[in-house]
């Protein structure tokens, strides 16, 4: 291991932590010719000074040694092939899981989302649509193209068109010839999100024009 001088004014560095975020990002010491930076030291010194009971460890000098000796275990860690162990990848997939779970999960949002569940469930609402596909990957001329095609059908049904008649002739619905569109009654969870809170927010007779892929007319 090859330990640059640490520089100089390492100890204004740390020690002026008021100052810590305006540092500027240098070489603390390098092993095996990789570099680790002054701001990492900085960083991970200021977020675990509150935690460290051991007032020793609190010393600027003491924490360095334990620096540099965790940054040579994980370089030998490196070397010996230990992040390929199974044991290794199953204990680091378990702490993403539950670093992460605090991100992909607001108990508010969900709570919400329950609630309007619940009140949707109590209610059956009834809607007829024009569908209109799109792949799933399809390609911006493609959804263009898509987009037009509902808003011209939206056009025609703003302008009196029976929706019916309309849906059985342009909907991409097979079934539409047969029921002009008809969905017939439904509540939460019956349909795809998107549409079913296009559905419940549109006001009988009216159309819905929030949701790409098909235009709807609540009944």
């Amino acid at each position: 291991m090859k330990l640059k001088h640490v520089l100089l004014g390492l100890s204004f560095f740390v020690s002026a932590l008021s100052f810590a975020q305006q540092a500027k990002k240098e070489v603390l010491f390098t092993i095996d010719g990789k570099p680790y930076y002054t701001d990492e030291f900085i960083r991970v010194y200021n977020k675990n000074l509150d935690l460290v009971k051991d007032d020793s460890q609190k010393d600027l000098n003491n924490y360095l040694d334990l620096f540099i000796g965790y940054k040579l275990k994980v370089q030998k860690a490196n070397k010996l092939g230990l992040q390929e162990g199974q044991n290794y990848k199953n204990e680091l997939k378990s702490y993403r899981n539950q670093l992460s779970r605090n991100y992909v999960t607001d108990t508010k949002v969900t709570q919400e989302l329950i609630d309007e569940a619940y009140a949707r469930s109590l209610k059956e609402i009834r809607a007829s649509h024009i569908l209109f596909l799109v792949d799933e990957n399809a390609a911006p001329a493609d959804t263009l193209k898509a987009y037009n095609k509902a808003m011209d059908a939206r056009k025609k049904l703003l302008a009196g068109a029976d929706f019916g008649k309309l849906a059985a002739e342009v909907s991409e619905d097979p079934s539409a010839k047969e029921n002009q569109g008809d969905l017939g009654y439904f509540s939460a969870f019956r349909m795809v999100y998107a549409f079913e809170s296009g559905a419940y927010n549109t006001k009988k007779g009216k159309c819905l024009n929030r949701y790409v892929r098909a235009l709807a007319t609540t009944l």
